[in-house]
């Protein structure tokens, strides 16, 4: 069994869809086991036959962990340790994600394996003594190190460039910091490679998808392939700029381009050229861009539908309409992941597009898809109209709204 750690974000949705395609036993966790608290993590692994831990958890908010260095330290030091400590006592294995920021940046040729680390940030520091603690508490694992991520799940570059072109005539780009992009779907599959192998070497191994360019050349190419795919009506203004033009509160290498040589010969793993890569990230993520467009339209139609019926006092009918807001968003982002559905149960939409709901929140979908599916095929309207009272549907009414606010903080619906 496979246990991922952090299987809510941008990675960890990617890799947990890629091993239930690949039909390997998984569970995961996100926030509801913190990996700073070695009792709940020595809780859920209870009873479990665990023989990998994916650690996909980290802080990674780069400039805020100047300012917030402890906290940093407790999730890119101190979570791992804990991570391999409780490894080291159920006799798993471990796979930690790094980065390519343990690294000075100053460098002229892909950096390997072993080079000297010499971190600049405090993002890097921490990520650097992770690492160490890792092996440390666990020497069974592997790390793999990786730079400039993106996916279609959360927020990262690309979606940020093409909100930008799309809102802006003119924008500035870094032109002098050089690395290479990597997309989730390929590190994914070279993380399954390493689950999946028969003698495991463990240690620590570079992914990022192959060539290099910059920051600016990278939004270029995005601008380029947003006008192809229709998501861009018209070219943006890219300025390249230096670093000393757009200064950041945590120091960047200028230049972290990953040698990936020892995991394609250890593993076998294919990487692919990182334009390619672009190009098949827009064709698997803007596929459904018409239908994405077309299920939020008509979500917040429903809810002026709602605000309409609660004026009109068809406090019912609010309750049917805030169901259907609500189920098209979720059925949007279905459409992102490539798998839509035809059924109204908004629990099991919930969970089929992996959106992380509390239990308070889940049964308030519950509530509102019994009130919607009662209503149409098989209760008496008479009765469920009144036993529907105007307190009732505002609450209804607001939570709804404030649901379809949170599914909507997907950025993929602030470019379509």
């Amino acid at each position: 069994m496979i246990w991922l750690i952090g299987n809510h974000g941008m990675l960890g949705t990617e890799l947990s869809e890629l091993l239930a395609r690949e039909g390997m036993e998984t569970v995961g966790t996100d926030r509801d086991v913190s990996i700073l608290d070695p009792a709940s993590l020595a809780s859920f692994a209870s009873g479990k036959k665990i023989d990998w831990i994916v650690n996909c958890a980290a802080y990674t908010a780069v400039d805020k962990a100047e300012d917030e260095a402890e906290l940093a330290e407790r999730l890119n030091a101190q979570g791992p340790e804990n991570v391999g400590r409780l490894a080291a006592s159920i006799g798993a294995r471990v796979l930690h994600i790094s980065t390519d920021y343990v690294f000075g940046g100053a460098g002229s040729r892909p950096y390997l394996e072993d080079d000297k680390l010499a971190p600049n940030s405090v993002y890097g520091r921490t990520k650097a003594e992770g690492e160490a603690r890792l092996f440390a508490a666990c020497p069974e694992s592997a790390i793999i190190r990786t730079a400039w991520l993106y996916g279609k799940h959360g927020a990262n570059f690309v979606y940020t460039m093409l909100r930008l072109m799309k809102e802006k005539e003119k924008i500035g780009v870094v032109a002098d910091q050089k690395g290479s992009p990597t997309w989730a779907f390929d590190l994914s599959q070279a993380i399954v490679a390493i689950l999946v192998s028969k003698a495991p070497h463990y240690g620590i191994y570079h992914f990022t998808n192959e060539g290099e360019t910059n920051w600016h050349e990278f939004a270029l190419e995005i601008q380029r392939l947003g006008l192809e795919y229709g998501l861009l009506t018209k070219p943006c203004e890219v300025a390249a700029l230096t670093t000393a033009q757009y200064p950041s509160k945590a120091h960047r290498p200028a230049y972290s381009v990953l040698s990936k040589e020892k995991i394609k010969k250890t593993f076998g793993v294919e990487v692919p050229e990182w334009r390619n890569s672009l190009r098949k990230y827009f064709e698997d993520t803007f596929a459904f861009s018409d239908d994405i467009k077309i299920l939020s339209g008509l979500a917040t139609y429903d809810l002026d539908t709602a605000d309409a019926m609660l004026s009109a006092h068809r406090y019912l009918y609010v309750a049917y309409t805030c169901e259907q807001a609500i189920e098209k968003n979720f059925k949007a982002l279905l459409c992102l992941n490539g798998k839509p559905a035809h059924h109204h149960n908004l629990r099991r939409l919930a969970e089929e597009s992996g959106m992380p709901l509390s239990q308070d929140e889940l049964f308030f979908l519950d509530s509102l898809s019994s009130y919607y599916i009662k209503g149409r095929y098989q209760t008496d309207v008479r009765v469920l109209t009144e036993g529907m009272q105007r307190p009732q549907a505002e609450t209804f009414l607001e939570r709804s709204k404030a649901l379809c606010e949170k599914l909507r903080k997907h950025p993929i619906f602030s470019i379509l």
